[in-house]
């Protein structure tokens, strides 16, 4: 996915006004380590 398509799902997701705080982000791009930890720990994959 190209950061427009996320920033267009992340749009999409925010316009459901669901009660829930959406993070998307292409984990593959991530360089922070300990940032990858905390979503491995406590991440909800959606797909």
């Amino acid at each position: 996915m190209t950061f427009s398509d996320l920033a267009r799902l992340k749009r999409r997701i925010d316009d459901l006004m669901l009660p829930y705080e959406v993070d998307i982000v292409d984990y593959n791009s991530i360089e922070n380590c300990d940032l990858k930890d905390h979503i491995d720990r406590v991440g909800k994959k959606f797909f």
